[in-house]
């Protein structure tokens, strides 16, 4: 605490500033808590415990199915430039037979 007192009233002000400021964000985060605390008590079903609907299901699997499409291009450690036109090949295969819009084109592969 005698360090404080050898310090100029700039470098007090400022230490006393940071103090409250720390002070201020620790209520932030103990309301914010508290909150949460309260809404979970309350909630009768947790969403996450849900199943997909089947929209999300579908983009999901569509999803995973593109991943491991990708993957698999990975996999067997294509040259940069065949890796280009593999993307290029899947993003049309996926275009125009799984999302049915083959005019659309990703601004990813140059």
């Amino acid at each position: 605490m005698l360090e404080v007192l050898d310090k100029s009233t700039a470098e007090k002000v400022a230490l006393v500033k940071t103090h409250l400021d720390i002070g201020t964000q620790m209520k932030e985060y103990r309301l914010s808590l508290c909150i949460n605390e309260d809404a979970l008590k309350t909630q009768i079903l947790n969403p996450g415990d849900l199943p997909p609907c089947t929209l999300h299901a579908k983009m999901r699997l569509t999803e995973r199915m593109i991943n491991m499409l990708i993957l698999a291009g990975m996999r067997k450690a294509i040259p940069a430039k065949k890796f280009k036109v593999f993307c290029e090949e899947v993003e049309d295969v996926v275009n125009t037979t799984t999302l049915k819009r083959a005019n659309v084109k990703s601004n990813t592969v140059k």
